[in-house]
């Protein structure tokens, strides 16, 4: 039998175990959220190539001017902790791991000297990414009615897609480099 903590604990790269619903900042490793996030393929794996969440948190923080970088790289740690989890199960996931993803979010957040919101400028890089993905990276396209709620202006280049090394050494490097460069306080 298993006690509530234990079902909530996880084992990271580092061999390290953190709680899930009980973090606290000194839980956080930027390596290993780096790591993580290398090693998640965005879209359950569906991409045409390794396609990591790492990679694209690069790419969405490309789009940003220089005062909202840093939230385009940490957008999605939390998936360091919870996985890439894909839209249709997270439309029908229960709140439970809403409410821990948010709260790894918002810690990651604290601890990157930010606050725990994300402007639109975000949301709207985040979703011109995303339909960009679509085109380049899937065999098929999510369904037109999908793209008319996000309607992103102007299609990303499939350039944006072979910008960074495809090795994890290399990209975990970049994005560990422009996470400090970026940080407003010592993470």
């Amino acid at each position: 039998m298993h006690d509530a903590e234990t079902k909530w604990r996880m084992q990271m790269c580092s061999g390290r175990l953190v709680t899930l619903n009980a973090m606290s900042i000194k839980d956080l490793s930027l390596d290993e959220i780096a790591h993580h996030l290398f090693m998640q393929c965005r879209f359950g794996g569906a991409t045409k190539r390794h396609y990591s969440v790492l990679e694209h948190s690069l790419i969405v923080a490309d789009q940003l001017p220089d005062d909202l970088k840093l939230r385009g790289l940490l957008h999605d740690a939390n998936e360091a902790y919870t996985g890439d989890i894909i839209r249709p199960v997270k439309a029908h996931a229960g709140t439970e791991i809403r409410i821990v993803a948010l709260a790894i979010q918002d810690l990651i957040y604290r601890s990157a000297g930010l606050k725990r919101y994300d402007p639109l400028e975000l949301k709207e890089a985040d979703d011109k990414v995303l339909y960009a993905e679509h085109l380049y990276l899937l065999e098929t396209c999510w369904e037109e009615s999908f793209w008319e709620y996000i309607s992103p202006e102007g299609t990303l280049p499939p350039e944006l897609f072979h910008m960074y090394p495809n090795d994890r050494s290399s990209m975990m490097s970049i994005w560990l480099n422009r996470v400090k460069e970026y940080a407003v306080c010592e993470f």
